[in-house]
């Protein structure tokens, strides 16, 4: 049990089993995220544009893409017209993104508010977009991606909301205390 006038998320401890193991879930999916943004921001920081085009083409190949097709196309288009400084810029984006997706991960796990504040800001500003790419172009993919993140929101939102209640339902501490 906590002591008296703190919150899980003040203490370190874990939060019930139910909202744990929801909160566990997205700080996987975050870390993923970094995970993958990491990969990237490694590839674009150490390949050059020739070697990352001719590197496409052989993706492309192994996974028996048309590179005619529209999206292998705008990725080899792309791929031919990248400077060596824009793929430095877009690394160093992709590696501070994963840092936060990092942080953001571990946060979740150790269930800090701070954490679900971020991901619930960062989360929310993705969601105006998203619900415009799925006007536009309605696709499975990009209305499954728009629930999940809304679902993340939502989640994140309500435990934050769950743990200032909790708070304010504790009994206060003497008016001479200090807390932990």
């Amino acid at each position: 049990m906590s002591g008296a006038g703190t919150t899980p998320a003040e203490t370190g401890r874990r939060a019930p089993c139910s909202e744990t193991a929801i909160l566990d879930g997205v700080a996987v999916l975050e870390a993923a995220k970094g995970g993958l943004g990491l990969v990237v921001a490694l590839v674009l920081l150490r390949f050059t544009p020739a070697e990352m085009e001719a590197g496409l083409q052989s993706l492309l190949e192994w996974m028996h893409q048309d590179p005619s097709a529209a999206y292998p196309r705008l990725f080899l288009r792309l791929a031919e017209r990248v400077s060596p400084e824009a793929m430095i810029w877009v690394g160093l984006g992709a590696l501070a993104y994963s840092f936060i997706r990092f942080a953001e991960a571990y946060g979740l796990w150790r269930n800090r508010a701070w954490a679900k504040w971020l991901g619930a800001l960062s989360g929310g500003l993705y969601i105006p977009y998203e619900a415009w790419a799925v006007l536009r172009h309605p696709a499975w993919l990009t209305a499954g991606v728009l629930a999940v993140n809304i679902l993340i929101v939502a989640v994140l939102a309500w435990s934050l909301w769950a743990s200032q209640r909790a708070a304010a339902l504790e009994p206060a501490t003497s008016p001479g205390a200090r807390p932990d």
